[in-house]
């Protein structure tokens, strides 16, 4: 195929098993996390992929610096990048050699952007198909091809976790406009993970619970249970408080 032939096809070349997606036009109000890893021969132009990423109207909502251990790197990429028991060595030796940069970025339909913007995964066919792509640019192949991105919601939000257990993403104010949201939409993707994290199980402990006690009043018992059980209440012994002189 010439290059003519195969820019006509972008719409159905596979990014990573998702879609090239067509451009949308941006809706402030609706955003979506997805999460972007710079591996580690591209680490040394983090600061231009930052910037890309940026003048691509991405928010960078957190980011940081890692390291991987052979076992975290092995958890991590088997299960979403690569099942290919020759490459999966090959694939986690790599990904240990060297600091990768993680980053939570925010956008309107940013999965599908973010996928987009890197471009295909071998890096000879970005440089063909999408020459101003990431992967283009910073790949060499297929791994080592320089930047990784979840490839739909639920993978988005395992990954956040993994890198940025303790993250809370305010949601857009999608609420309070007039524009609705895609269905698509993980807007409110930290409020979903901090329900099933903490909120569920600690409901689902208080019920069981309370069906155990059988109070008389079971809505005052539940309501301080709650009170005595929240998870994120300081722990105080009786021993721990300092009484305050007059």
């Amino acid at each position: 195929k010439n290059i003519v032939q195969e820019r006509s096809e972008a719409e159905s070349v596979k990014l990573d098993g998702d879609e090239v997606p067509a451009p949308i036009v941006q809706n402030l109000h609706c955003y979506e996390y997805t999460l972007a890893l710079v591996k580690p021969h591209a680490f040394r132009h983090v600061e231009d992929i930052e910037q890309t990423i940026q003048e691509k109207g991405f928010t960078i909502v957190k980011k940081k610096t890692f390291k991987f251990t052979p076992e975290q790197a092995a958890e991590f990429f088997i299960t979403r990048e690569e099942r290919d028991p020759v490459k999966v060595p090959r694939l986690v030796c790599y990904m240990v050699s060297g600091p990768v940069r993680v980053m939570v970025l925010a956008k309107q339909k940013a999965i599908r952007r973010w996928l987009h913007l890197m471009g295909p995964v071998d890096p000879d066919k970005a440089k063909r198909i999408y020459p101003l792509s990431l992967r283009a640019k910073y790949g060499v192949n297929d791994i080592m091809n320089a930047i990784y991105g979840s490839r739909n919601e639920e993978e988005a939000a395992r990954d956040i976790r993994f890198f940025f257990k303790d993250i809370i993403i305010e949601p857009s104010n999608a609420m309070e406009s007039d524009i609705s949201c895609e269905p698509s939409s993980n807007s409110f993707l930290a409020h979903k993970i901090y329900l099933r994290e903490f909120v569920y199980p600690t409901l689902q402990k208080g019920l069981a619970e309370l069906v155990r006690m059988k109070p008389a009043h079971s809505y005052e018992w539940f309501v301080n249970w709650l009170l005595e059980n929240d998870p994120f209440s300081p722990k105080l012994k009786p021993c721990d408080l300092v009484k305050i002189p007059n």
